[in-house]
């Protein structure tokens, strides 16, 4: 196991073994989920010691966004999640995967959902209709999640994605739907 701590510590900077800390700071995509993902598995076989995730980050790929969230609840210890500076898109969905009671955000966070959307790799009608169904049942899949992990309901949040823009709220706002359950002031 001790071979398992010394590759994953080289894994990049985001990963704090002795601290049991994983960070995603930047885009959510293959590469900063699957760190992510090999970060946890192991630490959680380590120990059973709390794993706290720490998010900065503008949102990316939701379908990878859900791959860790299943991943995060379904491990075998507590997982605490904070963010700063920015939450935003998928990103949220990964703040409240922390469980309850372990989420929080700085003061200054600023946070930002919005519509799902998917690039599309297709150029015929077909394609794109299956696509449209795809972002449809994703946007509702992750409006339901919210509403599971917060005291929003689903309609709240199918509600702020339809707008056609994207919401902005500060961790106050994101404290009173039950996102987060902690803000950390700064210091006097």
């Amino acid at each position: 196991m001790r071979a398992d701590l010394a590759s994953l510590q080289g894994l990049c900077d985001g990963v704090d073994i002795l601290h049991r800390q994983v960070w995603i700071h930047g885009p959510l995509d293959a590469q900063s989920i699957g760190t992510v993902m090999r970060a946890a598995t192991v630490m959680a076989q380590v120990s059973y010691e709390p794993i706290e995730l720490l998010l900065v980050s503008e949102g990316g790929d939701v379908e990878e966004a859900f791959g860790l969230s299943d991943l995060l609840r379904s491990l075998p210890v507590q997982v605490h999640t904070t963010t700063y500076g920015k939450c935003m898109s998928a990103a949220p969905m990964l703040l409240v995967s922390g469980d309850a009671g372990c989420r929080v955000a700085g003061e200054n966070t600023q946070f930002m959902i919005h519509e799902v959307s998917v690039a599309s790799p297709y150029d015929s009608h077909q394609g794109l209709a299956g696509l449209a169904e795809v972002t449809k049942n994703l946007q509702s899949r992750y409006c339901q999640f919210l509403a599971d992990r917060t005291s929003m309901p689903k309609a709240h949040w199918s509600r702020l994605m339809r707008a056609g823009k994207d919401i902005f709220f500060d961790a106050r706002q994101a404290m009173a739907w039950g996102m987060i359950d902690e803000i950390v002031p700064q210091k006097a």
